[in-house]
């Protein structure tokens, strides 16, 4: 069964650039980490971002985070050393190397996210973590309602009048 995170919590970001990992982003970090012990060894997970330079394509620049659990993380990794040698490759390699920060989530739950990141993604006093389904992301709270604002007219446009998200039961099994 794949991990799955789900909700959204607004957390306060203290000077130092701690913030607390909402306690059931936790529980699924928890479990995406072989090596957890509890009371031994902390749960680590991976903090993937974009490009920093300007002459990045535009795919890569994000305005968000993305966590991934460990074993996610090494599992796309390992996927990306498979491949052939290609520019996509090594974007790809890049991406998830240079552009990544591994976190360890301490015993009060908290980790720090480096100055470098707060600065870039504007995390000033506040972070929202928001699922997205086998990963998270972690905003600027003003920046992600205005990409939520931004979707929503997108998706307007693009669905159905009576599209219903919710995916029906009987469908699930076969009905």
């Amino acid at each position: 069964m794949a991990l799955w995170f789900v909700d959204q919590f607004l957390q306060k970001v203290d000077g130092k650039g701690r913030v607390s990992v909402p306690a059931d982003f936790r529980r699924v970090l928890e479990k995406g980490d072989p090596e957890y012990l509890p009371e031994e060894r902390p749960a680590q997970f991976a903090i993937v971002f974009g490009d920093e330079h300007s002459d990045t394509p535009a795919s890569l620049h994000q305005s968000f985070m993305e966590g991934h659990t460990i074993s996610l993380f090494h599992e796309i990794v390992s996927w990306i050393h498979e491949q052939d040698e290609s520019p996509e490759t090594e974007a790809r390699l890049e991406h998830y190397s240079t552009y990544s920060h591994l976190a360890t989530i301490d015993n009060t739950g908290r980790i720090v996210i480096p100055p470098k990141l707060r600065k870039r993604f504007g995390l000033s006093g506040w972070a929202l973590f928001v699922a997205n389904g086998p990963t998270f992301q972690i905003w600027a709270p003003e920046t992600y309602e205005a990409y939520k604002e931004g979707r929503r007219k997108v998706r307007s446009e693009s669905l159905p009048k009576d599209f219903n998200p919710r995916v029906s039961i009987s469908r699930l099994r076969g009905a």
